[in-house]
């Protein structure tokens, strides 16, 4: 009996030493190494009741075990506090710090949510302006429209933004928007989708001076548009968004408004349509996504249309915001019309009248002072040539072709 009995106590008393060696070497451990630094040794999140935590985390620069240097702990706890508020989710947000043992820290973030249900009122009318409105129409409240449109910010707790548009009186519309910032698991990627439908019972379909011309036919829609887009969108990094995006729109016109003006949408026409692929890029390191104070914010726009699927135009927009004063944009562009309808009258036109623009522009607003430079250069192509019909300057003109071309190009302050 003595022996076990001697052997337990042995044991004992080296399972003992063991215990005592390993917490004496693990701090000294961390007094050696990590003597000016924190290590994360959990992350609690409060008062995100709808909120997915996951989501919290994806926007932190924070995570466990990691080492923060003592005196840039402040910094740390500022920058995630401002990341959160950038979601748009969050009326206050603050950030406690727990000491629970040597250079070993819990941090507790505390939210308080917004209201996540937004509804919106519009009110507008359906003339150029309230003058038009108030003379021409004698206030008929019938040329007006009425719309509500309600959003849902944060609809699954992941930050899904859900809007349903309703617009009823001189134009009626029905939209349904949908997007999902993040739809894998390392929130990365997100979907989104849009659609909508609008009628029109009375158009202008031309102009007689400066009045414009309507007709309203009570047994069929004259204007019809569909709308339709799918985007994809791509957040590598906390700061950097990539966002490619499809869209389709279908407009089409009553056969009446055809025969009116041939020219409505060129050369008797009765339906319009163009296919847009675009992409988008953003990279935002201000401090304050909503009113930024310090930082560099860059926004790239580029797209390519495709009208009737065949006309190609294209576009692209480079935006530079230099914290919260200064704005630098570039742009570029190809944009058309169709030629005048007097012109028609005598000569088929092949093309429509192009216009390339490049513009260049810097803005700095502060309180209540602007101040704007534009250098821009725009190049016209097809333009029509025209020449008189007799030798009198005032008489009518006709056109001969559609080969003219021009250049406009200044400064503007």
């Amino acid at each position: 009996m003595k022996l076990p009995t001697l052997f337990i106590l042995l044991f004992s008393w080296a399972l003992n030493a063991s215990a005592q060696t390993d917490s004496s070497g693990y701090k000294s451990h961390i007094h050696q190494v990590y003597s000016n630094k924190f290590i994360i040794e959990k992350i609690n999140f409060k008062g995100n009741k709808r909120t997915h935590a996951s989501i919290l985390l994806r926007e932190l620069n924070l995570q466990l075990l990691q080492e923060i240097a003592v005196d840039s702990l402040p910094y740390f706890l500022k920058t995630n506090c401002d990341r959160l508020y950038n979601t748009s989710l969050f009326t206050d947000v603050s950030i406690g710090v727990d000491t629970v043992a040597a250079n070993i820290i819990h941090l507790n973030i505390w939210v308080k949510e917004r209201w996540y249900i937004y509804p919106e009122v519009s009110f507008e009318l359906a003339d150029r302006n309230f003058n038009v409105w108030w003379t021409e129409q004698n206030r008929d409240i019938s040329r007006s429209v009425i719309g509500v449109s309600i959003k849902q910010g944060n609809l699954f707790g992941n930050r899904e933004q859900l809007t349903v548009t309703t617009q009823l009186g001189y134009r009626q519309e029905f939209g349904l928007g949908y997007s999902a910032p993040f739809i894998d698991k390392e929130k990365k990627h997100g979907a989104g989708f849009k659609v909508s439908y609008s009628q029109n019972k009375e158009i202008f379909y031309a102009t007689d001076s400066n009045k414009l011309k309507f007709i309203r036919i009570l047994k069929e829609p004259m204007l019809q548009r569909v709308f339709g887009a799918i985007s994809y969108s791509y957040r590598p990094q906390y700061a950097t968004t990539h966002l490619f995006q499809t869209a389709y729109n279908y407009s089409k016109i009553a056969d009446t408004i055809a025969k009116l003006n041939p020219e409505f949408y060129y050369q008797g026409k009765t339906s319009l349509e163009y296919l847009e692929a675009s992409y988008r890029i953003e990279v935002n390191h201000v401090d304050n996504w909503n009113y930024p104070l310090h930082g560099l914010k860059v926004v790239g726009n580029v797209a390519a249309r495709f009208v009737n699927f065949k006309d190609l135009k294209f576009y692209a927009v480079g935006t530079l915001e230099l914290g919260k004063f200064d704005q630098l944009n570039v742009a570029y562009g190809d944009y058309y019309q169709t030629p005048d309808k007097n012109y028609l009258i005598f000569t088929n036109l092949d093309h429509f009248e192009k216009a390339t623009h490049y513009i260049l522009n810097y803005q700095y607003v502060n309180e209540k002072r602007t101040f704007r430079v534009e250098a821009y250069y725009k190049k016209y192509n097809h333009l029509v040539q025209t020449t008189n019909m007799a030798s009198n300057v005032y008489a009518t003109a006709f056109a001969t072709g559609d080969d003219g071309k021009g250049f406009a190009q200044g400064i503007d302050f």
